[in-house]
C-alpha cells in the first residue's frame, strides 16, 4: 500500500472511533429531549464527570478506553485535526503528541482528516 492511501486510511480509522465517541454525548441529548417532551426534567448530567469513551487511535482493532470529561473531550475536538487516544498509540509518521494528560494524550494530525466517516470501508489494518 502507498504511503498516501495508508495515510488517509489511518486517518479515517481515527474518524470512525470520533463518530462512536460523539454518539455518547448525542445519547444524553436525547434523553433530555425526551424528557422535555413528557414533561419531565432533564438529566442533568455533570459535564466534568469522567466518562468512557473509546480510544481514538488509527488501529480499528484497538478497544482501550479513555476516561475523559465531556467538557474536554469537547474542547479537544472543536479542532478537527486532534484526536484522544491512549497513550503509546500515536503513530508519529502521521500525526504529534501535543498532550500529554494521566488518562491519556492527545494528538494532532498533519494532514486535515476527512470530515465524513459516513463513507467509510473498514480495513484490516492493526499497529500492534
Amino acid at each position: 500500500m502507498n504511503n498516501k492511501i495508508r495515510e488517509r486510511r489511518l486517518a479515517e480509522n481515527q474518524v470512525v472511533f470520533r463518530r462512536h465517541n460523539e454518539a455518547v454525548q448525542k445519547g444524553f441529548d436525547a434523553i433530555n429531549k425526551t424528557a422535555r417532551e413528557e414533561g419531565e426534567p432533564p438529566y442533568n448530567y455533570d459535564v466534568d464527570a469522567p466518562l468512557h469513551f473509546n480510544c481514538e487511535c488509527s488501529d480499528e482493532a484497538c478497544r482501550e478506553r479513555i476516561l475523559l470529561s465531556l467538557r474536554d473531550y469537547n474542547k479537544i475536538h472543536a479542532s478537527r485535526d486532534r484526536f484522544t487516544v491512549a497513550c503509546g498509540h500515536e503513530l508519529p509518521d502521521v500525526e504529534q503528541v501535543v498532550a500529554t494528560l494521566p488518562a491519556y494524550c492527545v494528538v494532532q494530525k498533519y494532514k486535515q482528516p476527512p470530515g465524513s466517516a459516513s463513507t467509510l470501508n473498514p480495513t484490516n489494518l492493526h499497529n500492534a
